[in-house]
């Protein structure tokens, strides 16, 4: 990972990251910090706050990883922002719940819809809306 972001810094292109985190342990985030001047920012996607829920939607184990990720980013210095995504019953209750949690970290949120029909607890007017995720906007 490191090797690619060290090849964009050479060709003086600056960097957005988009990543789950599990992997931005503080040894990367040092790096990572230190080429800050071509890192434009660190987007997390963080899907709930809260433990349970978050392996509902992910399947995967990795709360903490992420979690920690994100504080590991914000101490060293690095511009840091939360994206959520939910349908509106859910993304609104996240986004409060992510702001309990970090509350000097700017949240992006993303209303999806179901593209892929696999939400089935959604009234009907949802579930048969449009294909493609909606309104972005950046809560701070």
């Amino acid at each position: 990972f490191i090797f690619y972001v060290k090849e964009l810094v050479s060709r003086n292109l600056r960097l957005r990251l988009y990543t789950n985190g599990t992997g931005l342990t503080e040894d990367i985030v040092s790096i990572l910090y230190s080429l800050r001047a071509h890192i434009d920012s660190v987007v997390v996607n963080y899907p709930s706050a809260d433990l349970l829920r978050f392996h509902e939607k992910t399947g995967s184990g990795d709360y903490y990883k992420t979690t920690d990720a994100i504080r590991v980013c914000s101490k060293a210095g690095l511009a840091v922002s939360l994206s959520i995504q939910g349908n509106a019953q859910e993304y609104a209750k996240e986004i409060l719940s992510a702001r309990e949690l970090f509350p000097d970290i700017p949240i992006n949120a993303y209303h999806t819809t179901n593209r892929a029909g696999l939400m089935k607890d959604l009234p009907p007017r949802v579930q048969t809306n449009v294909l493609s995720g909606g309104v972005n906007r950046s809560i701070l």
